[in-house]
């Protein structure tokens, strides 16, 4: 039968970390292949935002905001005006630039429920989403979660979220397409299985968009030597430079005063597998420049190499933090629902634009973003609700 949404639909939105666009083709998924026979799916997956990490693209997601606009540069991270360090957990407002979905959807009396999205427990000038976790922590169980949720939308909670730490957590320690991966996969499948199967009792059906995402996807680092950067080689750390915030795929260098230009010598041409660049030299394609949190040297790995201290084996084998055009880095993502096509296939687009799409689901207006639904909106049955302000809004300065 022709389901059509109702005035005010429910969005469920569900993103599993670190699942890799194709592991959809790799392993067996039957009720992700539901998904995408019923629904929206991105054959390629979509475009993480650049750095390719947990925080900073979880909080893209909420906000429709580039890295640069909202601070969340990284999992960990140096703010030279505040002089701190911001760790993953810490929920201080005065780190999270942006306005996320649920603080949106709040300032317009909708009911918004979160377990565990990056960014979920901060308070927002008195705001913070009906229901969330103080403090992060695995527990409950992706089954319990997804139940909490069902329970949700018959309660009549507008805007349900959750974020779910697997297959990324077998993605680092195994690798990609590891057998604990696999595993991961399958399990992840099955649950989701059973919330589909409650989702299409017929209220729920009516009633629901759903969208099930990803943050990031993962690549392979051996481990071998060639494969490890170590700054150390080039660097002489106790004369030249004051901290490096970042390693892993990209190494953020912040050089001792008078430094600058000694250091990016050193470096620019000292690896093949290493691009370094000066902070106003960063290509705009990764909209990673305008921000004090951004250290002025930075160096992107190339896929499959790691920028380190020293030439220590990394504990790792699985790696996100490239860059985004790879399409090992690429998430998943699906969609389905009354306001939704059926058996529709995406190109993939930017993670900026969801928050506008989400925005359009719950028939409330966007705070100021980075993104457009322009991008997204083929995906939707139905174009006729209009958002009041400009979709391609650009910040002026930085949001926080």
């Amino acid at each position: 039968d022709q389901l059509m949404p109702r005035e005010k639909p429910q969005l469920v939105v569900l993103s599993f970390d670190g699942f890799r666009y194709d592991y959809i083709n790799k392993y067996s998924t039957p009720n992700f292949d539901s998904i995408a026979e019923n629904g929206v799916y991105a054959p390629l997956g979509y475009l993480s935002t650049f750095s390719t990490k947990t925080f900073s693209t979880h909080w893209t997601i909420a906000t429709g905001l580039f890295e640069e606009s909202h601070g969340i540069i990284d999992n960990t991270f140096y703010d030279p005006i505040l002089n701190e360090t911001f760790e993953r957990g810490m929920n201080f407002q005065r780190f999270f630039g942006g306005e996320p979905i649920w603080v949106t959807a709040k300032k317009q009396a909708k009911r918004a429920n979160i377990i565990h999205w990056p960014g979920s427990s901060v308070n927002f000038s008195g705001i913070t989403p009906d229901f969330y976790f103080e403090k992060y922590s695995k527990e409950p169980t992706l089954e319990a979660r997804l139940n909490k949720i069902l329970k949700w939308i018959d309660d009549g909670v507008d805007l349900s979220m959750s974020y779910f730490y697997q297959p990324d957590l077998a993605g680092h320690k195994h690798g990609v397409f590891s057998k604990a991966v696999k595993e991961e996969v399958s399990k992840v499948d099955e649950i989701l299985g059973n919330f589909l199967k409650e989702l299409s009792k017929t209220n729920r059906r009516r009633n629901v968009n759903l969208i099930v995402l990803a943050d990031h996807g993962m690549a392979n680092v051996t481990g071998e030597k060639h494969t490890i950067i170590a700054l150390k080689d080039y660097l002489n750390f106790d004369e030249e430079v004051e901290m490096v915030p970042q390693y892993g795929p990209v190494g953020s260098v912040l050089p001792k005063l008078g430094k600058l230009d000694i250091v990016y010598q050193k470096l620019k041409n000292a690896h093949p597998n290493m691009t370094v660049y000066l902070k106003p030299d960063i290509p705009e394609r990764f909209h990673y420049r305008n921000n004090p949190r951004i250290m002025p040297i930075v160096a992107i790995a190339d896929e499959g190499f790691v920028i380190q201290k020293d030439h220590r084996k990394p504990k790792k084998i699985g790696w996100h933090g490239y860059d985004n055009k790879y399409l090992s880095m690429h998430p998943i993502f699906f969609a389905q629902g009354p306001s939704f096509k059926t058996n529709y296939q995406v190109k993939p687009f930017d993670a900026v634009n969801l928050y506008s799409l989400f925005c359009n689901l719950l028939k409330i207006n966007p705070a100021p973003n980075n993104g457009s639904l322009t991008s997204v909106q083929d995906m939707l049955k139905d174009r006729s609700f209009r958002l009041k302000f400009p979709l391609n809004f650009l910040p002026l300065q930085n949001a926080f």
